[in-house]
């Protein structure tokens, strides 16, 4: 007899699915931020290779966002007929009759062209400042999910779960750490070019 797919505990089951289904709301809510955070960058920002920079954040952003929510929906439709089956006599632990991954559309940033400079020190500084922020924060909110992925083996074990976690680790692992050096690289380069602009302003001759 071969290996069944789901070893079920279900009031464990519950608990996981519905700490996935939130910490992947959470996790699509912080890359939204960031994403706007990007956008009021690249709206005041016109600078030679920044705009690349930005297209390469909001692929990645895609990347992940994607990855994250396709691969979270594999692990709910694989318990879906299971959860169904047990809601009533488990409705008394919370139990819910449908677990979905939150929906993402993707996102498209819009860049000035670099053909000239225009800058505000102090409002580009505070929106680095809360970038930075939030992209620490998705670190954080990735974290949760990986966890929570990998918890799924306390209740649903075969060779197409060990390949799906596995998946998940090594590709959307991958996306998340290349997303973050997208991120990571906007931010320095950000004030870097801040710093230098200023500075370049306060070097020119006066009259």
């Amino acid at each position: 007899m071969s290996e069944p797919n789901i070893i079920l505990d279900p009031k464990l089951m519950f608990i996981l699915l519905g700490n996935l289904q939130e910490y992947t709301k959470d996790l699509i809510r912080r890359i939204q931020f960031v994403f706007e955070d990007l956008q009021e960058v690249a709206n005041f920002t016109y600078a030679i290779g920044f705009g690349e920079l930005v297209k390469k954040a909001e692929t990645e952003i895609n990347q992940v966002a994607t990855g994250v929510v396709t691969a979270n929906n594999t692990i709910f439709n694989a318990c879906k007929d299971v959860v169904n089956e047990l809601v009533n006599k488990f409705a008394p632990q919370g139990a819910k009759s449908d677990y979905s991954a939150p929906q993402f559309t993707p996102v498209q940033l819009k860049v000035n062209p670099d053909d000239q400079v225009t800058i505000y020190p102090q409002h580009m500084r505070d929106v680095f400042s809360i970038f930075h922020r939030e992209t620490e924060s998705i670190g954080a909110s990735y974290y949760y999910v990986q966890a929570e992925v990998a918890d799924t083996k306390k209740f649903w074990v075969g060779t197409s779960a060990d390949k799906f976690r596995q998946t998940f680790d090594t590709k959307i692992g991958h996306e998340h750490v290349q997303l973050n050096s997208a991120l990571i690289n906007i931010y320095v380069k950000g004030n870097d070019w801040i710093e230098k602009t200023i500075q370049f302003e306060k070097n020119l001759p006066t009259p």
